[in-house]
């Protein structure tokens, strides 16, 4: 084989994408190559390696791949595998020449600062080669070349008008906008109104002058393009049916929504987050007012007062009792049992405070809890007061079997019987469905209340309530006439009956309504109810007591019982 010291032509395709060079290009130095290492005296298979190695990697795995697709047509005649692989390469790679691309490479190419006019016209051909001008390529040469010059191009007019030209070679578009303006007389006149310039920066190309403009209406107002007018802020657009879509209704924004925005973009309201609701004017979104029963506000500071006032009182007639502990009135009614009943008064009294403030977990778990077993040991000793004036009256006869009832373990027994149930319902309530504090948006306001969780432990507590008022208020009607001395069965009728009478009005009251005044109710319930227990049970002993001491005597007791 004849050597030569010529170089090798670069590799064809050494990674996956576009070859650096046309197909043509590269075969023809490739050619030159072989020419220069033998020509014809090289052998066909020869050349054939000689081409595969300089093919490269990719290049090489595309020959394989056309080569095992047309393997069938493959001849065994070793002068030809040459020509044979020459024609798959050339018809695989001549074919993916993109013209577009290849002119617009041709078009782009600019002349480097440095760059010698014949060096340009090299590279001008060289990529004009490749771009299929046929007969044109020699002009289109020379155009690419004038329009190089061209650019550079800038004079002004002798009147002023700055001529250049853009990358394109085109001189900028300039337009004027004439108006047809008709005078009072008549006649008709083209006035110009604006301009249009092509090289301006961008949105500064169409300039006019308004004031200038006449429009049909006869003054400078432009006339609407809308057959409706764009909606306000706090109004979305309704579209007309079977009008067209410029003509459109402007409606209110429903509850709960806003739109601030006007023209095209009041299409639609958009609702207010959580916490948040619409102003008058349904254009921005405010915080809602917060609402529980505060202690700052006048009715949660009135409700408060009343507490206190009434804790108070009922604490007074506990000293009061307890000071005239030996006189026969108090002894008369079972005094421990009545010290019991005072205490309980007070601590009923001081359960709306759970309910006053800001809802929170613990709170909201133990007020419901805390008044139904405070309720259930006032009635139980209420319900033990009248069973003891029952036996009492019935153990007159010292052998009679009803004696062997009296004394502090049957009245203690029915207060712990009696209460034990609601204790019960209560723990299995905190166990299971606890109550909880919960937010309640209505419109502008948040309300924040406690959810009692399970409403049927809830029920289940004041049906246990409104049980155990109605056999205290049945035993109570029963011994009402029997004939002793200072006998509060009259009253205590009274005070069961006040009470049932607070509770079962309560309970449409409580359903019909939510917020700070569902718990206004039922703190009322509580305190009123407690007031009517205190009233009609001790407030006649207590007048007894201070202002008619007189009968509040043993010998008044004896003289009342022998008259009757």
């Amino acid at each position: 084989m004849v050597t030569s010291n010529m170089s090798q032509p670069p590799p064809f395709l050494n990674e996956v994408g576009e070859p650096h060079l046309q197909w043509k290009q590269w075969f023809g130095l490739m050619e030159s190559y072989l020419f220069a290492i033998g020509g014809e005296k090289v052998s066909s298979l020869c050349k054939l390696h000689t081409l595969l190695h300089n093919l490269s990697i990719e290049g090489r795995k595309t020959y394989d791949i056309i080569t095992s697709a047309e393997a069938e047509n493959d001849s065994d005649d070793d002068e030809n595998v040459y020509l044979v692989a020459v024609n798959r390469l050339e018809n695989h790679f001549g074919k993916i020449i993109n013209v577009v691309l290849e002119m617009y490479k041709l078009f782009s190419e600019v002349q480097g600062k440095n760059e010698k006019v014949k060096t340009y016209i090299a590279a001008l051909k060289g990529l004009a080669n490749t771009c299929e001008f046929e007969t044109l390529h020699d002009s289109l040469i020379r155009d690419q070349m004038m329009l190089h010059y061209v650019r550079s191009v800038r004079f002004n007019t002798t009147s002023g008008e700055d001529i250049f030209f853009d990358e394109n070679g085109d001189v900028p578009a300039v337009f004027d906008f004439l108006n047809i303006q008709i005078s009072p007389e008549g006649s008709m006149r083209l006035v110009k109104v604006g301009t249009y310039e092509s090289s301006a920066p961008e949105g500064r190309q169409i300039r006019i002058d308004d004031n200038v403009m006449m429009w049909s209406t006869g003054d400078n107002q432009a006339p609407s393009s809308f057959c409706s007018e764009s909606c306000l802020p706090g109004f979305r657009q309704s579209v007309r049916k079977g009008w067209p879509v410029c003509c459109f209704d402007c409606v209110p924004c429903s509850a709960g929504e806003i739109s601030n925005e006007t023209g095209k973009y009041s299409r639609d309201c958009w609702p207010c987050p959580e916490d948040h609701w619409p102003n008058e004017d349904r254009t921005r979104c405010d915080l809602t007012t917060i609402q529980f029963l505060s202690l700052e506000e006048p009715l949660g500071i009135t409700l408060s007062c009343l507490t206190c006032f009434l804790f108070l009182i009922t604490f007074l007639v506990l000293c009061i009792f307890k000071k005239y502990q030996d006189t026969p009135i108090v002894k008369a009614n079972n005094r421990e049992l009545s010290y019991a009943l005072l205490i309980a008064l007070m601590l009923c009294f001081l359960c709306p405070f759970t309910f006053i403030g800001h809802p929170m977990r613990l709170s909201c778990m133990i007020r419901q809890n805390l008044f139904g077993i405070i309720f259930s040991i006032s009635i139980s000793t209420i319900l033990s007061k009248t069973i003891t004036v029952i036996i009492a009256f019935n153990a007159r006869d010292p052998t009679s079997r009803s004696s062997r009832w009296l004394g502090t373990r049957m009245p203690s027994a029915v207060v712990l019987l009696c209460s034990f149930a609601p204790v019960l319902i209560c723990t299995v309530w905190l166990l299971l469905d606890p109550p909880y504090p919960v937010k309640i948006q209505i419109q502008d306001t948040t309300i924040i209340q406690c959810d009692e969780g399970s409403v049927l432990f809830f029920y289940l507590m004041l049906g246990y309530l409104g049980l155990l008022a109605t056999v205290s208020f049945v035993v109570a009607f029963y011994a009402r006439n029997l004939p002793q001395s200072f006998n509060e069965a009259k009253f205590l009728t009274f005070s069961m009956l006040v009470f049932l009478a607070v509770w079962i009005s309560f309970i449409p009251a409580y359903l019909s309504t939510n917020g700070k005044y569902l718990v206004a109710v039922e703190i009322f319930a509580i305190l009123s109810s407690s007031a009517g227990l205190l009233g009609c049970i001790f407030i006649p002993k207590c007048y007894i007591i201070i202002w008619r001491p007189d009968i509040n005597t043993k010998q008044y007791l004896m003289q009342r019982h022998i008259s009757k």
